[in-house]
């Protein structure tokens, strides 16, 4: 059964989004001639880095969703993101994990009010291929 981001909390900030994708190739390296790099296989998680901003209270029911639905961050959940393909950009859901559960949270002062802004990176699956 999917686990899904809590749908009362906000999307992810779109400034500061940022994709990493790095193929899973096998890289040879020969006495002489030229370098063999071959596909290992088509599935390879990219990374992404991603930034929230909660409030006190959606702070805390991050950290519950973390804690118990997530393992601490190990588990795979489906949550909405930016997404780019084939020349569309739309905010749809994708599947994704928190990248080794670290979490990284500093409080702000916005307008007198005090914002949790949390950052992380994430795998996120990729379903184009």
């Amino acid at each position: 059964m999917a686990v899904y981001f809590p749908a009362s909390l906000p999307l992810v900030l779109q400034e500061g989004y940022s994709e990493n994708r790095t193929p899973n190739i096998l890289r040879t390296t020969f006495m002489s001639g030229e370098v063999k790099q071959r596909l290992l296989t088509t599935f390879a998680p990219f990374s992404s880095s991603v930034t929230w901003l909660f409030t006190d209270k959606q702070y805390g029911t991050f950290l519950e969703f973390y804690n118990t639905k997530l393992n601490q961050g190990t588990e795979w959940f489906m949550l909405k993101m930016l997404y780019n393909y084939k020349g569309t950009a739309a905010v749809r859901y994708r599947q994704v994990r928190i990248k080794n559960g670290a979490v990284k949270a500093s409080l702000i002062c916005f307008n007198g009010k005090q914002i949790w802004k949390v950052t992380c990176d994430l795998d996120v699956k990729d379903d184009t291929v």
